[in-house]
């Protein structure tokens, strides 16, 4: 008989098995981690000093101390010290430290992947999110930029302070050379909404930022939250 499933290498309990309980609470605490599978990181490469029973960590390279020679597997920490478990193709994972989800390929872990091929190449979704502080003026150019070689399906966003206080009514969210691609005649006061998509998605072949501009005037403070849909690719391992 096995001494574990064929899986996730879960204990069995053999004939006779002495101290049952320990079989058994291995077992449990395996499950645990695995289902629902949340990562604290996938860049830490040493124990950290104080982890909580039920934490489970992805390995990289370079690892020390008790996780030596465990790359690539996942460290689970119960009662005291550390399981050890070896991810499969078409797990899943939240990882904390991130805020994002990966697709473990059988080799490794590819973020917002949805999916891949056996040699890494993936197709992903993400969507990314952040506030643009207005200043005072007539446009703002945000700092954060949709990344090259990714392709948008839309850009949403919310109000989260009004816009103006003085007599400046709308405004439209774009890009440099269309700057009302992604809404246009949109309100200043708090939660006010655009749904900003678009007829067929955009790829964007250079880092490139959103253009936010007052029509028939101009601003003076407030903040926008705003999420930017989009798809990436990436490509195979040799």
């Amino acid at each position: 008989m096995s001494s574990s499933t064929a899986n996730l290498a879960l204990p069995l309990l053999q004939q006779s098995q002495a101290q049952k309980h320990i079989v058994v609470n291995e077992a449990l605490a395996i499950l645990d981690a695995a289902t629902q599978l949340t990562l604290e990181s996938l860049t830490v490469s040493s124990p950290p000093a104080d982890p909580v029973d039920g934490q489970a960590w992805g390995l990289p390279t370079g690892l020390g101390g008790a996780w030596s020679f465990q790359k690539n597997r996942i460290a689970v920490f119960v009662n005291g010290g550390w399981i050890f478990v070896d991810p499969k193709a078409g797990w899943h994972a939240y990882v904390k430290d991130e805020g994002r989800r990966y697709l473990h390929d059988g080799t490794a872990w590819q973020s917002d992947a949805v999916a891949t091929s056996s040699n890494g190449a993936a197709i992903g979704f993400e969507v990314a999110e952040f506030e643009q502080a207005i200043t005072t003026g007539t446009s703002v150019t945000t700092s954060w930029k949709i990344p090259a070689y990714t392709t948008v399906m839309g850009v949403t966003a919310r109000v989260v302070n009004k816009l103006n206080d003085g007599t400046l009514a709308l405004w439209r969210l774009g890009v440099p050379g269309s700057k009302s691609r992604y809404g246009y005649n949109l309100r200043l006061l708090a939660d006010n909404w655009t749904f900003g998509l678009t007829g067929a998605p955009i790829t964007y072949y250079e880092d490139t930022p959103l253009v936010i501009t007052a029509q028939n005037g101009a601003f003076n403070g407030g903040r926008i939250r705003i999420s930017v849909h989009l798809r990436h690719l990436s490509v195979p391992r040799l």
